[in-house]
Formats: C-alpha cells, sequence, structure tokens
C-alpha cells in the first residue's frame, strides 16, 4: 500500500493487486457499494486521516477509484474543496488549470487523463517562466478524476479569466487545442 498526501484535502491510496486480493478477496467484479469495498474504504479512510492528519472522519469526503496500470486500485479522497482551488462552472463544462515543473510530469499527467476516458479536446499548453500551464475544459462529471491527477503530476491553479488573460500576455501558446493527445502523442 502507497499513500502520498496531494494537497490540504487530498490523499492518494494505491493498493497492489496481491493487497487488493486480501481485502476484496473477489477483484473480478469490484462492487463500489459492496460491504466489503465499503468496509475497506472506511480502514483507508482511518488510516489516511492518521498518516496526514487531515480530518477526513469530521467532513464530508469524496472517494474516486481508478484502476491501477498493474490491476492494483487507486483511492483519492478529498474533503470539502477550498474557495480558491474550485474549478469554473461553464454551463454543464468545467475549467481547471494546472502548472507542472517537468515536461515529464505534464505528460504523465495527460496520458493518465487519456487512459482514463477523460475527454478534453478543449484543452491548451502554454509556457512561462519554465513552466507549463495545462489549461483543461471538460464535462462537469469527470472534474473530480482530472483534478486528482492535476494534484497528484502538478500543481492545481484556480482558473480564471485573469489568468488566461496572463498567460496570453506574458507565455507562449505551445497546444492552442487538444493539448493532451499532443502532448502524448509527440513523446512516442
Amino acid at each position: 500500500m502507497t499513500m502520498e498526501q496531494l494537497s490540504m484535502q487530498t490523499v492518494k491510496v494505491q493498493l497492489s493487486p496481491t493487497e487488493l486480493q486480501v481485502f476484496l478477496h473477489d477483484t473480478q467484479d469490484i462492487d463500489p457499494n459492496s460491504p466489503q469495498m465499503l468496509r475497506l474504504i472506511s480502514f483507508l479512510l482511518a488510516k489516511s486521516e492518521l498518516y496526514c492528519e487531515i480530518p477526513f472522519s469530521k467532513t464530508q469526503v469524496t472517494v474516486e477509484l481508478l484502476p491501477a496500470s498493474d490491476g492494483g486500485l487507486i483511492f483519492y479522497f478529498t474533503c470539502c474543496e477550498e474557495a480558491d482551488t474550485k474549478p469554473l462552472y461553464h454551463g454543464k463544462h468545467i475549467r481547471l488549470a494546472g502548472k507542472f515543473c517537468q515536461y515529464s510530469d505534464l505528460r504523465e499527467c495527460c496520458r493518465q487523463i487519456l487512459q482514463n476516458g477523460i475527454r478534453c479536446s478543449d484543452s491548451s499548453l502554454y509556457q512561462i517562466s519554465g513552466s507549463w500551464i495545462l489549461l483543461l475544459h471538460l464535462a462537469g462529471k469527470y472534474s473530480g478524476m482530472s483534478k486528482h491527477l492535476l494534484l497528484e503530476f502538478g500543481t492545481l491553479l484556480p482558473f480564471s479569466n485573469l489568468l488566461r488573460a496572463g498567460l496570453e500576455e506574458h507565455g507562449t501558446c505551445i497546444h492552442r487545442k487538444q493539448a493532451a493527445a499532443k502532448i502524448v502523442s509527440d513523446a512516442k
């Protein structure tokens, strides 16, 4: 089991296939609402609270599950959002922004976004002061998962029209459309 605090309100827990087998016994058909899974989530939340001192037991928590590439399972536990990092809602779509200091982290984040079926054709990439800023415009149902990936591989930025204007004025636009797909395909 690996546990990593991604922010002041988010923890990532990854279980290997062997650990998953120990906890759930039948890993062929994982039901997120099964009693076994609910007990596992409770156990992992308690461990996470001890590890990182985020008060999960005192607030609402969102839980997201993603399959790991090795056959295991990744859990993201997040307390209620802070006001300055809430995604900007635009109808049924949201806008998120992430800052990356390493291009390899940006590429891996984009790979994970595409691998998990997150559709973000309206994504753009800027370079400014030795960092890369990825702007995502995606369906609201993908906001939590995308936010977790941005937190894991980079820094989540508060999205605003001011941010976009600053990037246009002081940054260099690398990809104006379909940035995530182009970043992943550039690596091949």
